[in-house]
């Protein structure tokens, strides 16, 4: 029965148009698995070059604001293994916990949170996607229910990302004109300057401003950033 329900919600998430009323269908439909909580989001990069956005968290305001204050994004074991697998995952499944990692879970489980199920999402250039779905009571998931939510989850991570501009994040996205964008999307492909001139028919120097000037209003000092960050944003 709840499968039924769960493909009926993907259905509407992969035809409607209003996305935040999409994801209120989809936190809504979720609680029907036993899911009380849920977060969507993004990052590309390493390091301090790493960019991040959220699509959507309907956590509770103190428990965010212990996260954040905390800096446990960096130690949190759910993130870890997200990057890590292709597959979903329970966080019983986890393994191979450092000291950090399980101190990190240990305080997820302590503020309420007793179970947790998480949908792991790969794309192009390093993207790392994911959507975790939390509960205050162990979870019952058989094989079909797993399916089921991991559609539900992929569909709306999907529909999110395509909207540009929609979440928060570390870089706002710029207005980039369609020159720009063209520019950038051949250095994605690996071409030079002269390359890209010698491609949309301009001078090699024209074709350096219009990266350079991109760059400049993303706010990133190169080039595999700025392409990173038209990547989180499905700009390219």
């Amino acid at each position: 029965m709840r499968a039924a329900i769960g493909l009926e919600c993907a259905a509407r998430c992969a035809a409607g148009d209003d996305l935040p009323a999409l994801i209120a269908d989809f936190q809504e439909t979720i609680r029907t698995f036993g899911f009380a909580a849920s977060s969507c989001g993004a990052w590309i990069g390493l390091g301090h070059a790493r960019t991040h956005r959220f699509f959507f968290r309907n956590w509770p305001p103190d428990w965010i604001a212990l996260y954040e204050s905390g800096r446990m994004f960096a130690r949190d074991p759910i993130v870890s293994e997200a990057r890590r697998r292709m597959v979903p995952f329970l966080w019983e499944e986890i393994s191979r916990l450092s000291e950090d990692e399980a101190q990190v879970l240990a305080t997820v489980r302590a503020h309420g949170w007793i179970d947790g199920f998480v949908v792991p999402i790969h794309g192009p250039a390093g993207y790392h996607g994911v959507v975790s779905l939390a509960a205050t009571a162990p979870l019952r998931l058989d094989p079909l229910d797993r399916a089921v939510v991991t559609t539900m989850a992929t569909t709306i991570h999907h529909r999110c990302r395509s909207a540009i501009g929609f979440g928060s994040t570390s870089h706002a996205p710029a207005r980039l004109t369609a020159r720009e964008i063209e520019c950038l999307q051949l250095v994605a492909s690996g071409k030079t300057d002269w390359e890209i001139g010698a491609l949309l028919g301009i001078a090699a120097v024209t074709a350096h401003y219009h990266v350079e000037y991109a760059k400049t209003k993303l706010g990133v000092r190169s080039r595999v950033q700025a392409v990173a960050l038209l990547i989180l944003h499905g700009m390219l």
